[in-house]
């Protein structure tokens, strides 16, 4: 992890920590009961501190399989959100911090 957390340009692999993410949305539910979700000009922190257990790389079929653990991820950035839950409706925007932690992938 240490080679890979400055980024790796020849690859196009971004730096690592902090891991700078432009646009993140997410709509899910239903009429009665749904959220709109975007996380924008954010940045996620502690991915220094991942730890790997399983790493397999399939490059005939490109893909990738890694087990990994960690013990705190912090998202900092701006949101926009709307939705509601029956009746209530859910509004709001500004900026916000996830911080996660004993976070398994």
């Amino acid at each position: 992890m240490p080679y890979i957390l400055p980024g790796y340009p020849r690859y196009r692999i971004p730096t690592l920590d902090p891991l700078e993410v432009t646009s993140i949305a997410v709509d899910t539910g239903s009429k009665q009961v749904g959220l709109s979700l975007e996380v924008y000009d954010s940045q996620i922190f502690g991915l220094n501190t991942a730890e790997f257990h399983k790493v397999h790389l399939d490059f005939d079929r490109r893909t990738y399989d890694l087990h990994w653990k960690n013990p705190r991820l912090m998202n900092i950035g701006h949101y926009n959100m709307d939705g509601k839950i029956l009746v209530l409706p859910i509004k709001g925007n500004g900026e916000g911090n996830v911080t996660m932690t004993d976070v398994e992938g």
